[in-house]
């Protein structure tokens, strides 16, 4: 049994390395481009042999150097969803061109150019062989959210993450941040800011509830949720430098 646990655990660590590899020598674009980037297989979390933990802190130092890239892993096949046409022409140039596309949808504040995809794959994994790492919970769903601009997948970890943390108000605030910008649903926007108020959130919040209907409001919910993350991102440069793109597109929509 521990031979078996040694090959495998050298194996996810073979993965890991391979996708280091791609990232730190100039074979990484033509790699990334053709085949995307590695995602262990799903099974992984009956087969940590109780190491699931450390596991998952590996995954998620890969998961940080890559968060914005959004292609579907080789691993697992996603279907477009039916504005099947115009994704699959974005996704084709991605690939082709890489994180300079990437950076020039990113000034396009409602185009949601990937779905789950590698990002939401890796982020998925680890918070199932680490269900209690709330970090990953909650910035994983905000990064995915603003940063890899994977709608759907940013909204299935904010669910998963509020069911298992139904008492942090900060992922609940973010969550209705998502919702309010990303699906463009303002009933669940509210719904999120008076569960994060009953979560012991700032009493102000019930208010920003009832304002979300209006453009104060909502420029108040986007600009406290994109100040903090750029605050959060301070060790990620990069990050940092989309979430200020994104906040300063934020002031000029509402402007409108």
């Amino acid at each position: 049994m521990k031979n078996i646990f040694i090959v495998l655990f050298v194996s996810a660590i073979g993965l890991l390395s391979l996708s280091f590899y791609q990232k730190t020598t100039g074979f990484k674009q033509s790699i990334k481009n053709e085949v995307g980037l590695v995602v262990p297989p799903s099974s992984l979390k009956y087969f940590h042999f109780g190491y699931s933990e450390s596991i998952a802190d590996s995954l998620w130092i890969r998961l940080i150097q890559d968060f914005e890239y959004c292609r579907p892993s080789t691993h697992m096949t996603v279907e477009p969803s039916d504005q099947n046409k115009k994704r699959a022409s974005i996704e084709e140039r991605v690939n082709l061109q890489g994180k300079n596309f990437i950076d020039e949808l990113m000034s396009d504040p409602v185009e949601n150019i990937c779905e789950k995809g590698w990002s939401y794959q890796m982020l998925d994994l680890i918070t199932e062989l680490s269900p209690g790492f709330q970090l990953a919970h909650r910035l994983g769903a905000t990064n995915l959210s603003v940063l890899a601009r994977d709608r759907v997948g940013a909204t299935l970890i904010f669910d998963k993450a509020i069911e298992r943390f139904p008492k942090d108000w900060t992922l609940l605030y973010r969550a209705a941040y998502h919702a309010l910008y990303e699906e463009k649903n303002l009933e669940t926007a509210a719904t999120r800011l008076r569960q994060a108020a009953e979560a012991g959130g700032p009493v102000w919040l019930y208010s920003l509830a009832s304002r979300l209907y209006e453009k104060t409001g909502q420029a108040i919910l986007g600009h406290s949720v994109l100040s903090q993350f750029v605050k959060e991102a301070k060790d990620y440069p990069h990050w940092q430098e989309k979430a200020k793109g994104r906040l300063e597109r934020l002031k000029k929509q509402l402007k409108k």
